[in-house]
Order: structure tokens, then sequence, then C-alpha cells
């Protein structure tokens, strides 16, 4: 067994029907996650049993992206034992679980009887990020699966970079960090 901690919090049998809600990883965990108001409008900053419950992870990376994309801070998806605010007797798509009330951000449509149009595209990019002692995680070298531009829960960590670089599954390509990101940024695997 290789030296380090392998961490992957919220995995199922079927990891894509699991519930998750949006937290904000730098947020104070009381108000961490992002909530809907009677209104019908997203507000960040809600405790956790008032957060947003989405019916997977896939559903909830997508809305992820795309409320980073509009400038609303960085939202990671967190999986949870209860269940997801979307009917579960509606009319869903096997993968993501979205609904006709509750679509994919971007609105998208039936591509089959059980699959939305999202779904049917390709799978987004997975990459692990390497950080030299993070904020969150001071004191540890750490790599972070993202999917897309979003950061999952999924997390390795030991005492220096080469033994993370040893957790990281197997052939993987090395992108070196560049000038503009982030100073605690080693390098990406893609």
């Amino acid at each position: 067994m290789k030296k380090g901690t392998y961490v992957i919090h919220g995995q199922s049998p079927e990891p894509r029907l699991r519930s998750h809600v949006l937290r904000h990883p730098e947020a104070p965990e009381g108000h961490a996650y992002l909530g809907w108001d009677r209104e019908g409008f997203w507000y960040p900053g809600a405790a956790k049993s008032q957060a947003f419950v989405f019916p997977s992870f896939t559903l909830a990376q997508r809305y992820a992206q795309a409320l980073m994309a509009d400038g609303l801070h960085t939202w990671m998806p967190v999986a949870v034992d209860f269940p997801s605010w979307i009917d579960p007797n509606a009319h869903a798509c096997r993968e993501c679980g979205c609904v006709e009330t509750f679509a994919c951000p971007g609105r998208c449509s039936w591509h089959a009887h059980d699959l939305c149009s999202d779904c049917a595209k390709p799978a987004q990019l997975t990459s692990w990020a390497v950080y030299d002692r993070p904020r969150d995680q001071p004191g540890q070298v750490v790599a972070r699966r993202y999917v897309g531009v979003v950061p999952t829960e999924d997390v390795l960590t030991a005492e220096s970079i080469d033994a993370v670089r040893a957790l990281l599954p197997a052939g993987l390509h090395c992108l070196p960090r560049q000038a503009a990101d982030s100073p605690e940024l080693v390098e990406c695997w893609v």
C-alpha cells in the first residue's frame, strides 16, 4: 500500500444518483451552502439544512459550473444523506436526475426517453490539481480532483509532493504551474 492518505467522500455504488448540495469551500461552515428561496432565486450563505439538494453529483456539478461562470463564487458538490428536493416520481434523466421542472443549466431537452441532451454529450475533462500547503489544509500537500472547473470532494494528501504524485491515478499527463496560477498550486494532472 502506498504511503499517504486517499480520501474519496460521497462514494456509493451508484454515485451519480446520490444527493449533493453545493458548498463554498472558503466560507464558514454554518453559512457555506447554496440555498433556493421561495421566489425562485439562488442565495449563498445558507445553512446545510437549508441548502438546495440536487439529485446527483452531475447535476450539482453543472449548476456549480454555471454559477461560477456568472461570477458567483467557487462551489463544490458535497454528498449528503438526505433526499433531493426534486420529486422522486417525476420523469427524470437516468444519469443526472434532471426533470422537466428542474432541467440542467441552459435548459436541456430529452435526447432519449430517459436521457437528457446534456448527458448525451461527451463527458467533461477530469483533472487533479496538486497544492503545496493550501489555506484549507495547511501543513499538507494536497491533490484535489476537478470535473471541468468545479472542485470535488475527492482529495489525496501526503507529506511531500512526490508522495502525492505517487497516489495519483496512472496514465495522467502533468501540466506545469503557470505564472497566473495561485501560489499554492504546484501542477495539474490530466
